[in-house]
């Protein structure tokens, strides 16, 4: 990876998560993110390299969710 900064669309590609769940790791207080900044009137976070690597060990530390449970479906309306 280079040294240029990333969005969080971005870094979310980088690490494999949707955006969805980088800002629900932050909300949660597991991920700390950069201070929002402006760029043409739209506040976006850029990342540095150290950043996303935390994002990728967070990732590697947390576990999964339940799977779905297979075999009953669901009865149409």
């Amino acid at each position: 990876m280079s040294s240029k900064l990333l969005s969080t669309v971005e870094v979310a590609e980088e690490v494999g998560v949707p955006r969805a769940t980088l800002q629900y790791w932050i909300k949660e207080g597991k991920l700390s993110a950069p201070k929002t900044k402006l760029r043409n009137g739209v506040a976006v976070r850029l990342w540095a390299a150290g950043d996303v690597e935390k994002a990728r060990k967070l990732k590697g530390a947390l576990k999964r969710g339940p799977e779905p449970k297979k075999g009953k479906k669901s009865k149409g309306l």
